[in-house]
């Protein structure tokens, strides 16, 4: 159901490319910048 938007859904965080989406997922998640800083 992704229709190419440039935020995917929380749950894709599980996802395996989870780690491609660690950098935008911070923006949706501001507790997740610090792992982007890492």
């Amino acid at each position: 159901m992704r229709r190419g938007a440039p935020a995917p859904a929380p749950s894709s965080v599980h996802a395996p490319f989870r780690h491609a989406c660690r950098r935008f997922a911070a923006r949706i998640d501001p507790r997740q910048q610090g792992a982007r800083r890492v």
